[in-house]
């Protein structure tokens, strides 16, 4: 008698451990994915003119696809808390699946990320050769590499010379309108493609740790919410069979 005491109090005593790390991590969680969202959406309104110098559906892609996962980790928190606090077998199981395949989706996506990282560096170069012919007939490209080498302060890819003579006044040192684009001391010399592959890779770089941080701690959600639903399971099947539904 005193042995079943004693498994019953260590059970009690998992079953709040479970639902305390189970509120606590959906809670993180939350914040965690929107973080995420907001870095994602700072990048891509914040720095627009990105998506017109490099591939689009390589780095657009990546950014858009942490958005929509971690929109669904944000929903599926308040799904967590709900059925720890409450002691929803069904929705902690449901809850644990979700998590599975949500581990799934975001270990592939860092994965995916770190190869398209390298893949976009080495494509950088290429887009801004091609962006740079259309300079200043389209005036999405023109936007676009006036922001650049105002914000990098820099001028052409690998320098300003890359312009043959054509050097825009974006590539002033200071925003003057009487700058003199012909006059090396009133111009940035420097090219903007070590910078600006940096800027792309550092903050692939980022977005990617964040991502696969989340994923290791979806393991231990999705590991709480089995242990917690099975423990409910076992404490009801003692229960008379009325009072199982009025736990339901």
């Amino acid at each position: 008698m005193a042995l079943f005491q004693d498994q019953g109090k260590n059970m009690n005593r998992i079953e709040k451990i479970c639902k305390i790390f189970l509120v606590v991590y959906n809670i993180t969680m939350l914040v965690a994915g929107l973080c995420i969202i907001v870095l994602c959406c700072w990048i891509l309104l914040g720095r627009a003119y990105i998506g017109h110098l490099i591939a689009q559906h390589i780095y657009l892609g990546l950014l858009y696809l942490f958005i929509a996962s971690s929109a669904f980790t944000v929903v599926i928190s308040f799904l967590g808390c709900f059925g720890a606090t409450y002691e929803l077998k069904w929705m902690l199981y449901l809850y644990g699946g979700i998590l599975l395949v949500l581990f799934v989706i975001f270990l592939s996506t860092c994965v995916s990320t770190l190869v398209a990282r390298e893949n976009a560096v080495k494509l950088i170069k290429n887009s801004l050769k091609k962006t740079m012919k259309s300079y200043p007939q389209k005036e999405s490209s023109s936007d676009a590499w006036d922001y650049m080498q105002k914000q990098f302060k820099c001028c052409g890819i690998d320098s300003y010379e890359d312009w043959n003579g054509n050097i825009p006044s974006s590539c002033c040192k200071n925003e003057a309108p009487d700058c003199d684009v012909t006059d090396t001391q009133a111009i940035n010399l420097t090219g903007c493609y070590d910078s600006f592959s940096e800027y792309i890779s550092s903050h692939l770089l980022h977005i990617c740790i964040l991502g696969l941080i989340i994923s290791s701690f979806k393991i231990l959600g999705m590991s709480s919410a089995f242990v917690l639903g099975d423990i409910i399971k076992h404490q009801r099947r003692r229960l008379p069979f009325d009072l199982r539904f009025q736990e339901l």
